[in-house]
């Protein structure tokens, strides 16, 4: 028995929220996952001129099919993070020389975590006063 009509308050909540779900995973994603996903596919997206402006400017021919799929992966996972242009610049960069089909070197991931954990202002300063010829590679692209 449903004296002060609850039931029928509970049943219109319920029905409110049936679109968003019923677990704590479908109540993330329906409110913040895809504002994620869509800010993530957004900076993900910048990168193609920044790519081939990179290529053209390194004067690197790019060859996807030499970019490893594990690299390729950690490479979108960390640069879609970005979203300044001077970061998102340098993941080209690394791209790029992933991608250049006449180099033999395989690419190194560890380049990857290293880029995504420096802030613009660390990268400058790292570039003009620590790196030494033993990390060239990284020096070349911050």
């Amino acid at each position: 028995m449903d004296i002060l009509g609850l039931g029928k308050a509970v049943d219109l909540v319920r029905d409110m929220l049936a679109p968003v779900g019923q677990s704590a995973s479908e109540v993330w994603n329906g409110l913040i996952g895809d504002r994620v996903t869509y800010w993530r596919v957004r900076n993900f997206l910048r990168y193609q001129p920044m790519l081939a402006e990179e290529a053209s400017r390194l004067g690197l021919k790019l060859n996807p099919s030499r970019i490893p799929e594990k690299y390729a992966f950690a490479w979108f996972e960390e640069a879609s993070k970005q979203d300044e242009e001077e970061l998102q610049i340098l993941f080209a960069r690394l791209l790029a020389r992933a991608a250049n089909g006449d180099s033999e070197a395989s690419p190194d991931r560890r380049l990857i975590d290293i880029l995504a954990r420096l802030t613009t202002d660390r990268c400058a300063a790292l570039s003009e006063n620590v790196f030494r010829p033993a990390i060239s590679e990284l020096r070349s692209i911050c």
